[in-house]
């Protein structure tokens, strides 16, 4: 059973989760004024129940109303660009950057596994979004010769269902997402491809030119 807690930032308020301490996450709470605390029980397949006190609480998963509720995570999620070139720099350095190919961005959550990066890989390197000799999307990133950039992005899974400010609650923390980021681009550049990547944990800036515009949101 994972337990994740949710906690308001309130000067001069003590709270303990001493009871629950050896499996509680804590995060914050996305709006003031939200749930002055909620707790998440997953008990398997990416269902959630909730409670809390004050107003209901940000929470993800579809039909997260109020302070009770049941719902999903969902998979592994990549948001894909065909672009002409893409790159990124970390501390004035590039530490990747491609030509003409995919620039995919990815975001893990809390039930995602091995058989979530693989598939996701397979869906990359055949997606037909790569232009033929007549310029209608027919090839894939593999039959045009085209490369791909990776990059980590946990913010796919920001939940804005409630107030302004997004929370995190349903992307997996690091030490989790770094090795499924990693086999997505290894398992592409298994397949001859040429893979650059970000740098996880970093603070990155991304420059592309997406070319079409051609953008997809996929979920595996």
């Amino acid at each position: 059973l994972d337990v994740v807690a949710q906690v308001d930032k309130c000067p001069g308020e003590v709270v303990r989760v001493d009871a629950l301490a050896a499996a509680v996450r804590l995060a914050t709470v996305g709006e003031v004024g939200d749930a002055q605390w909620s707790v998440v029980e997953r008990s398997g397949a990416g269902s959630w129940t909730a409670s809390g006190g004050g107003h209901p609480a940000s929470l993800a998963g579809a039909g997260a109303k109020g302070s009770t509720g049941t719902g999903t995570f969902g998979h592994v999620r990549a948001l894909v660009q065909r672009v002409g070139r893409a790159s990124v720099t970390v501390d004035g350095e590039v530490v990747g950057a491609i030509g003409a190919g995919l620039c995919v961005f990815v975001g893990v959550t809390h039930d995602d596994g091995v058989a979530q990066a693989d598939r996701l890989v397979d869906k990359l390197a055949g997606l037909r979004i790569m232009d033929d000799d007549d310029g209608v999307m027919n090839r894939s990133v593999v039959d045009s010769g085209g490369e791909v950039l990776v990059v980590s992005q946990f913010t796919l899974y920001g939940d804005t269902s409630r107030g302004r400010r997004p929370t995190w609650i349903a992307a997996a923390p690091p030490e989790q997402a770094e090795p499924l980021v990693e086999r997505v681009a290894e398992g592409l550049a298994d397949m001859g491809i040429r893979v650059a990547t970000g740098r996880f944990r970093a603070l990155m800036q991304v420059e592309l030119v997406n070319d079409g515009p051609a953008t997809l949101a996929i979920e595996v």
